[in-house]
């Protein structure tokens, strides 16, 4: 038998026992068998369901970053069946064609799908590459994000808006939330609108929620396009009102502008309006 055909069937073995190791929840005796500088799912260009933000399909580099992989599987995912079909390999390469059944934790959406793992051997029998080959759209189907994911999430909040759940809002959002921090000076913050003052983590967003019960009765709230691009959606809508303190009714057409992190969670909002029709609703022109 060839050196190379003895060094093929070592991989082979290696990655049968990769597998064997992870039905076992032995996440250490798969690290050992990795390069310190493994590139996991490091590929160029990233693909569409890297470029949504699947948290398991992230690109890791270094054997430090890969035990994030796992916990990000635990996390996220329900397995209902784990198969491997097939494991075959050439030179320094080898396949594993794979069939799995999972579910989302977070959004309870379930899929059985197929997928081809590739594992790169260095010379000294250590794994410098790992990438799945997978249905992405099954995959950000199943993990809920991407711009879609986003701009449902949006639809949502808006929905626990209409019916008074601000807690439920608070709960969605990211513990470091930035509201209303805008890029530029803003002239409304600058005159005093309350609703517009910035704020920053969950507790200062429930102040927006508390002064806009408080100032303003709102008569219609209707977003009429939602929209996600990356990690950005943006909402067109329109907004009536009467301010309680003046009397003074007012309508705008406003944008609301959120962003996202990979996890789909929201990270910062802010909001475009009619700043000077506002500042003589609230008696501040």
């Amino acid at each position: 038998m060839s050196t190379t055909a003895t060094t093929t069937e070592a991989h082979v073995a290696t990655v049968t026992d990769i597998y064997e190791a992870f039905g076992r929840g032995d996440i250490p005796a798969i690290l050992d068998r990795l390069d310190p500088d493994v590139a996991w799912d490091v590929v160029d260009p990233p693909f569409s369901a890297q470029e949504a933000g699947v948290p398991w399909l992230t690109p890791r580099r270094g054997r430090g970053d890969v035990p994030e992989f796992f916990a990000a599987l635990d996390r996220e995912l329900v397995f209902h069946d784990f198969q491997v079909r097939n494991i075959v390999g050439s030179g320094d390469s080898v396949l594993a064609e794979i069939v799995l059944d999972v579910e989302s934790k977070r959004t309870g959406a379930r899929v059985v799908t197929d997928e081809v793992h590739a594992w790169t051997f260095g010379g000294d029998g250590l794994i410098t590459a790992y990438r799945h080959y997978v249905d992405s759209a099954r995959h950000i189907e199943v993990a809920g994000v991407g711009p879609q994911a986003n701009a449902a999430t949006v639809a949502e909040l808006y929905g626990m808006f209409g019916a008074g759940d601000i807690a439920g809002i608070l709960a969605r959002v990211s513990p470091d939330m930035t509201w209303g921090v805008y890029p530029v000076e803003h002239h409304g913050q600058r005159a005093g609108l309350a609703f517009l003052q910035p704020r920053r983590g969950r507790a200062e967003v429930g102040e927006f929620f508390r002064v806009i019960a408080e100032t303003i009765e709102i008569t219609r709230f209707e977003p009429r396009t939602i929209a996600g691009a990356g990690d950005t959606v943006l909402v067109n809508l329109l907004i009536e009102g009467t301010v309680r303190a003046t009397g003074r009714s007012v309508a705008d057409d406003a944008v609301h502008v959120w962003n996202f992190d990979e996890a789909g969670t929201p990270t910062s909002f802010r909001e475009i309006l009619d700043t000077a029709k506002q500042l003589e609703a609230y008696g501040l022109a």
